[in-house]
């Protein structure tokens, strides 16, 4: 199953049964360890420590499907450039696979990883946590120290097998969250399973406190939770004003990891602004497809929202759609995206430019506080003009319920007009705070090393350097309701080495309004993306802020960018550099 490498849309559900029958047969301890052992692989997962400097982290995973699918803990792979997994360590029937990670589940510390072989793999059942008691007992298995218990440099470790008994059943609103054993484990163990004498899953090895015999497993039901959810990935298509009235095909693929999911009912839901609208989606040659106008065709006399910039000040509202000429050609309102007056220019929805002298806008009424007012739009240095409905951008989602349960959903975004785009680096910031290293565009700002923005090695010579700070670090651009969309990637820079203080946000604030905050931005690599609507923002504030008391890391906005109707206007409002 190769569900990551389908260039059209996927849709990863995962559904397994995991309930243990209670009159199943109880193994011996020698019985359980021997089912187990083929199941379980030592995982070695490369990081980056630093640029150019890279260590490895140790542990435990098993296979919980035989198509190549296993569950480890999210810490023993986090930040991993390269996975990989060894079955049968140090025996003649040795494998090592390449693995990458397709699920994690941060809160929970767990991750699912998926290997491809052409052989089925042995793998363990799931069992059930919920009949669980004290002094029950249990088996775990893992690779206690890593490779430091290997006999030579080059070689695997055997593994480690252990038993012992349930000491505690810890609690959280009557729920169980962690499994205490007495069981023995060690760093190496982590992501090892604990089984039942039924040879089922019952938890996975995370740790314990050290210097003791108190260890804890993660109970079950969060691998079967972590496993059942839908993770979408689908591919949006690209369109623009021109598609308007066109039906689009919108096309996912189900691809299931251990059982067929084609009783699921797949829909796609269209939010354009504040309309939705929804679209079964069929199962055709295992893919789930759809045709949909997701730009609607006009239909009558429309409005036409009117943002005016006179030298004096600025006025914004709506007129009827009503012709005007431009070097004694014919073209409607609705046909435009800016005009500029005194200079006798015109940019069309197109893109396409007409120059000459602009007639027929001397007394236009424009709608202001629900009355018309006769306006002479001719004397305004700039017209920047919207037809309603003309979103910015739109947002498709692709949900899967069953049994009209709700699985899971993932949301793509959908941007009109992407080429009409303009980088904050090209523009003058009209404000700033800085945190202890001011801001840069292109280098990390430092007053001793000025190095490049660097992300993952990458070089961003359009992205923004902002140090974290408390109070947060800002940087406000003058949009004057200019711009649509507001796009970028925030990041730390490879400049803070292996060491970072966090966690750190990035906010995003239009008009003192917040319209975006990022998660939690911990550890070098980690990401997060930004897209939000801008219409109709006069300032654009950029934060970034940490909940520690003393500096902050340094955080990168990668190229962020400015989406038009006209990335000339953009720039006369914010001014270029």
């Amino acid at each position: 199953m190769t569900g990551c490498r389908y260039h059209l849309a996927a849709i990863l559900l995962t559904f397994i049964a995991s309930v243990a029958c209670s009159d199943e047969p109880k193994l011996t301890k020698t019985e359980v360890a021997k089912r187990a052992k083929s199941t379980v692989a030592f995982v070695v997962a490369k990081v980056e420590i630093r640029p150019r400097v890279s260590g490895t982290l140790q542990g435990s995973a098993f296979c919980v499907h035989p198509s190549g699918l296993f569950v480890t803990n999210a810490h023993v792979v986090k930040g991993a450039t390269e996975i990989e997994l060894v079955l049968n360590p140090s025996e003649k029937n040795e494998a090592v696979f390449k693995a990458s990670v397709v699920r994690t589940a941060e809160t929970e510390d767990l991750a699912v990883l998926r290997v491809e072989s052409k052989n089925p793999l042995p793998a363990l059942s799931l069992g059930d946590d919920s009949a669980l008691d004290q002094l029950t007992d249990v088996v775990a298995c893992g690779y206690p120290f890593g490779s430091a218990l290997a006999f030579g440099a080059k070689d695997y470790p055997s593994i480690s097998t252990t038993a012992g008994a349930i000491s505690s059943l810890r609690k959280k609103d009557g729920k169980l969250e962690l499994i205490q054993l007495d069981v023995t484990l060690n760093p190496g163990n982590s992501g090892g399973p604990v089984l039942d004498m039924g040879g089922k899953v019952i938890g996975v090895a995370v740790g314990g406190i050290k210097g003791t015999q108190v260890n804890f497993a993660i109970p079950v039901r969060h691998v079967a939770t972590l496993l059942a959810k839908p993770e979408f990935t689908f591919t949006a298509p690209t369109i623009g004003p021109t598609d308007r009235g066109k039906l689009i095909a919108v096309e996912a693929r189900l691809v299931a990891f251990v059982q067929n999911a084609d009783d699921a009912e797949v829909e796609l839901e269209v939010h354009n602004g504040k309309v939705t609208t929804r679209h079964p989606m069929k199962p055709v040659n295992g893919m789930y497809r759809t045709t949909v106008v997701l730009l609607p065709e006009r239909k009558g006399v429309e409005r036409v929202s009117i943002a005016a910039t006179f030298s004096d000040g600025t006025l914004v509202g709506s007129t009827l759609d009503r012709e005007f000429k431009i070097g004694g050609t014919a073209h409607k309102l609705s046909e435009v995206r800016t005009i500029a007056p005194s200079r006798g220019e015109v940019v069309l929805r197109s893109n396409s430019q007409v120059t000459g002298k602009v007639a027929g806008l001397e007394a236009v009424p424009v709608a202001l506080g629900g009355k018309d007012v006769i306006v002479d739009l001719s004397a305004a240095q700039e017209l920047t003009l919207r037809m309603a409905g003309d979103e910015p951008m739109l947002v498709l989602e692709v949900v899967a319920r069953r049994s009209g349960k709700e699985l899971g959903r993932v949301s793509r975004t959908v941007l009109l007009d992407e080429a009409n785009k303009v980088y904050l680096a090209e523009l003058i910031p009209v404000a700033s705070k800085p945190g202890p290293w001011p801001l840069a565009v292109g280098m990390n700002g430092s007053t001793e090393q000025n190095l490049p923005i660097k992300v993952s090695g990458q070089e961003y010579p359009k992205g923004l350097g902002l140090h974290a700070n408390n109070p947060p670090a800002t940087a406000t651009y003058q949009l004057s309701r200019t711009a649509s969309v507001f796009r970028t990637k925030v990041a730390f820079g490879d400049c803070n080495g292996g060491s970072v203080t966090g966690p750190t946000h990035f906010e995003v604030y239009g008009d003192g309004k917040q319209l975006w905050k990022s998660k939690a931005i911990t550890t070098r690599g980690q990401t997060d993306d930004c897209l939000v609507d801008v219409s109709g923002v006069d300032l654009l504030e950029l934060r970034v802020g940490h909940t520690t008391s003393g500096y902050g890391a340094h955080a990168v906005w990668l190229d962020p960018i400015l989406i038009g109707p006209d990335i000339d206007t953009i720039r006369r409002a914010a001014g270029k550099k």
